[in-house]
């Protein structure tokens, strides 16, 4: 556990770093619009790919957590496409917030 919560600190610092600077207006808004888009485009994506690059494929490979994680990825996307027939949404646009119900932040930040 801990050494999960050493990887994953460098992240939520900045995001800590980000929130409280913001808070406090240290960035103007014109700054904070560039800054997010740098870190969004490439600090963050260069820590994840730092990271990820660093990993053996045998460390993280375990088929009850890639189970568990489609199993519950399929009931979500159940679950969301059932509510959005309910409000009377038509395929398409059913189809896409179904899909915005599964995937959040997973395809950026990798599997919870």
């Amino acid at each position: 556990m801990l050494t999960i919560f050493l990887q994953t600190l460098p992240f939520f610092a900045i995001i800590a770093l980000g929130y409280g600077a913001g808070r406090t207006g240290f960035f103007n808004e014109d700054a904070t619009k560039y800054l997010t888009k740098f870190v969004f485009f490439f600090a963050l994506s260069a820590m994840i790919f730092r990271f990820a690059a660093n990993i053996e494929l045998s460390e993280v490979w375990d088929a009850r957590l890639i189970a568990a994680y489609l199993w519950g990825t399929a009931f979500v996307y159940g679950i969301a496409t059932i509510v959005g027939f309910l409000r009377n949404l038509n395929v398409a646009t059913n189809a896409i917030e179904a899909q915005c119900a599964v995937i959040g932040n997973i395809g950026f930040l990798g599997l919870p």
